[in-house]
């Protein structure tokens, strides 16, 4: 039943407000955060609701019962209260992707330089790329530089892809342009 709903409600957002949602696809993909973007659209819009509906009902017997407000005051209240929590629910989420790209490319563009010099001195001494790829994502100070490395790996290793192809892949994704260009 969550899952329809989750759904339904992603179809509606994204039919009836495409230029909010739709910036959000790439971003979501970039942010690396496991979750399909139209299953990020629709948990965002129902815990929005959720929220809506939550304060507004709170706020309205609240209102009515402990501050004994006429019922009009209180039904206006609640709803300005409920909407703008829901506003504030919706923006919280549509900002997070956005925020989880620019820590990730902060981490990646600030451990590059030393990784570069990493590879640099592991790749003079003959190692293949696949091993020199294995030994800096094991250095754990990297960040999400480790991690993106860790991917190529994975991609080259446990999926079957030849090398050209998994760092290729992993440079669509990331959001450094500077470590795009490196690989």
């Amino acid at each position: 039943m969550f899952k329809k709903i989750t759904v339904k409600l992603s179809e509606f957002g994204l039919k009836r407000f495409p230029g909010y949602f739709k910036p959000l696809e790439e971003i979501i993909r970039l942010a690396n955060i496991g979750i399909l973007f139209e299953v990020y659209v629709g948990l965002m819009i129902f815990i929005s609701l959720l929220g809506f509906l939550l304060t507004f009902l709170f706020v309205l017997f609240g209102s009515i019962i402990f501050l004994k407000l006429p019922i009009i005051i209180s039904l206006i209240g609640s709803l300005i209260i409920g909407l703008s929590v829901f506003f504030i629910v919706l923006t919280i989420f549509h900002s997070y992707p956005y925020r989880v790209v620019s820590n990730r490319k902060s981490s990646i563009e600030a451990n590059l330089p030393f990784a570069i010099n990493h590879m640099a001195a592991i790749a003079a001494s003959g190692v293949p790329p696949l091993t020199m790829f294995r030994l800096v994502s094991e250095v754990e100070e990297y960040g999400k530089l480790a991690d993106e490395m860790k991917t190529i790996l994975r991609n080259a290793t446990a999926f079957g892809m030849d090398l050209i192809t998994a760092i290729k892949q992993v440079a669509e994704r990331t959001p450094s342009e500077q470590f795009r260009e490196l690989l």
